[in-house]
């Protein structure tokens, strides 16, 4: 999104049109201006909390569409992903020939997925014959692979249909963030527990997987600003551009397109971390001697490894 834009679309529309007659409205659109201009130092000065108050608050006097869009900047900035869709959605609905409504559509899809994501939970099946149909809910599903799939929080009936023998049913509850393992097992056999090792290995894939979708959030917000940055520039070439507001503003966009790129690497250098944990979990699940209940895994900032005896 082009923050900048939007924000200078927010003051031309803040501005008081009403007749000299109607003092009161006059009033009350000049103090939403005040409270608009706050929000815009606070916007800039990173206080993203006091932005959105701002910004609130100067909402309730005009009730200006775009003002929206600044309150779901300011909600995204703070990390409320899901209170940043609803106001990207409410701008969409109140202003829906807005300049950049098909960049604001594609941002709550990237949002919503990452958001969906981030809500999921891992389920997988271990020990079933190969070769085997899956169903989750009755739905047919591929082998579940290393990771497992990812689904919704909720409660599921899995069922394995191996190309020998009967059809075996069995339930799980996926939580948020969560590996639910079930183990399958011929009638009348009892089937092993869950290791701690087997828990870690998919926890830190699933790590891995949710690091790699915050760094591309993090990659299309600095393409965003690498926009914002172009667009400026093209403006400072403009007969009449005032000049130096729009070189703060570029310098701005620069500053943040850095930020983002920064962050972007760190969540992908922690997918990594996280990977290589997950490979070496699973190595050493593989070596029959092992003795997963001596294995914990630890996960820290930035972070995934492995304490035990060996």
């Amino acid at each position: 999104m082009r923050a900048t834009r939007a924000l200078l679309m927010a003051a031309a529309l803040c501005l008081p049109t009403a007749p000299v007659a109607a003092a009161p409205q006059s009033t009350k659109v000049a103090r939403a201006q005040a409270l608009y201009d706050l929000g815009v130092q606070a916007f800039k000065a990173k206080d993203f909390v006091k932005a959105d108050e701002f910004f609130r608050e100067a909402y309730k006097l005009d009730p200006s569409p775009v003002l929206l869009y600044n309150m779901a900047r300011a909600a995204e900035e703070q990390g409320e992903g899901e209170l940043a869709v609803r106001r990207y959605r409410l701008y969409l609905k109140n202003y829906p020939q807005a300049e950049d409504a098909d960049q604001v559509r594609k941002r709550v899809r990237v949002m919503e997925k990452v958001l969906r994501k981030a809500k999921q939970g891992q389920l997988t099946v271990s020990g079933a014959p190969p070769g085997s149909r899956f169903l989750v809910n009755d739905e047919p599903m591929p082998e579940p692979g290393t990771r497992g799939w990812d689904l919704d929080p909720g409660e599921y009936a899995v069922r394995v249909e191996p190309t020998a023998g009967e059809p075996w049913e069995g339930r799980a509850t996926v939580t948020t963030g969560q590996l639910a393992e079930v183990q399958y097992a011929v009638a009348g056999a009892a089937g092993p527990g869950l290791s701690a090792l087997t828990v870690g290995k998919y926890t830190a894939a699933g790590a891995a997987v949710v690091a790699v979708g915050v760094g591309a959030l993090f990659t299309a917000r600095a393409i965003d600003n690498v926009d914002t940055y172009n667009d400026l520039t093209r403006a400072m070439a403009k007969p009449g551009a005032d000049v130096e507001a729009l070189q703060r503003d570029r310098l701005s966009a620069a500053d943040d397109r850095d930020s983002n790129v920064t962050l972007s690497y760190v969540m992908y250098g922690v997918a990594g971390i996280a990977a290589a944990g997950a490979v070496t979990l699973f190595l050493l699940d593989a070596d029959q001697g092992a003795e997963p209940q001596a294995w914990q895994l630890q996960v820290g900032p930035g972070a995934v490894g492995l304490s035990g005896r060996f």
